[in-house]
């Protein structure tokens, strides 16, 4: 049948009233040559007299504005979505290079005034002990268990979590912001 697609195709241009008198006449005789070709010709007749006994179906009241409102609330969650998640990888990316750079400056400092550098990273550990204290209970908690390639990144995913609230938090909040500065 693929062999006879140019009549197909000529079938359904007379079917939808757009073909030339003389393509009429050229399938008609085609037909009278091809039984498979008859066949189509036939079935496709039947349904397009189905289709014009049919009434035209009309769409409910209100069905554009109510898709039309569908698609730009999800295209704004989408826009929302993205933005987040941009927001947090710039915001990893950008605590990953301050952690760097502070390494670097630490080092750095350190190779030059030894002396103080010892008191001052004293000083220092003491306090990221106690800011990060719960990265460290969930480190014990694995370590505990038996599972110490997993304490390291435990700790890394509870840092993960917090931020991550403080973040959507952060978020959360945004909206409101932007409509109490439309005001």
């Amino acid at each position: 049948m693929t062999a006879h697609t140019q009549y197909t195709e000529l079938m359904s241009l007379i079917l939808d009233g757009e073909a030339a008198p003389g393509q009429q006449e050229v399938l008609r005789k085609h037909l009278l040559e091809c039984p498979d070709c008859t066949a189509v010709w036939a079935a496709w007749q039947v349904l397009a007299t189905g289709f014009k006994d049919e009434p035209m179906m009309v769409p409910p009241p209100g069905l554009a504005l109510r898709v039309t409102a569908r698609i730009e609330e999800r295209s704004r969650w989408r826009a929302w979505t993205r933005w987040l998640g941009a927001s947090l990888l710039i915001a990893w990316l950008g605590i990953a290079a301050l952690a760097l750079l502070f390494a670097i400056t630490v080092t750095m400092w350190g190779l030059t005034h030894p002396l103080q550098a010892g008191t001052v990273l004293s000083a220092g550990a003491h306090v990221l002990s106690a800011i990060l204290w719960p990265m460290r209970s969930v480190e014990v908690a694995f370590a505990t268990a038996g599972l110490s390639l997993w304490a390291g990144i435990g700790g890394y995913l509870v840092l993960t979590g917090i931020l991550l609230g403080l973040w959507l938090w952060l978020a959360s909040r945004r909206p409101a912001l932007a409509s109490a500065r439309l005001r």
